[in-house]
């Protein structure tokens, strides 16, 4: 998880704080859930998709989840944290739309 931390920016974090993401959680992460995985992929994706919305990162299903993931984080891709997203609940990505607050 180190690895995601080295590429988040100070307002990186604000908007993931801003979801309900704070730092301990984020270092602490083993197992991440949908409330983790939204800010985060939302954080890390908008660097090469500025357009992107909360709405389109929920949409994302869990099979594209390690690939992604992978993708974002490249050669420092935490095999761990990939090898537990498969965990995550597919009914937890089907969410109601107010889990998170869309950006203003």
């Amino acid at each position: 998880m180190n690895n995601i931390l080295d590429a988040l920016t100070i307002g990186d974090l604000e908007t993931l704080e801003d979801h309900g993401l704070d730092i301990d959680a984020l270092s602490n992460m083993t197992t991440p859930s949908a409330r983790q995985l939204v800010p985060l992929i939302y954080v890390l994706q908008r660097k090469e998709q500025p357009d992107l919305t909360i709405e389109q990162v929920r949409a994302i299903r869990l099979s594209q989840l390690p690939e992604m993931l992978a993708g974002l984080m490249g050669d420092d891709a935490d095999p761990e944290l990939l090898g537990h997203v498969n965990s995550v609940p597919k009914t937890a990505l089907m969410s109601s739309p107010g889990l998170l607050s869309p950006l203003a």
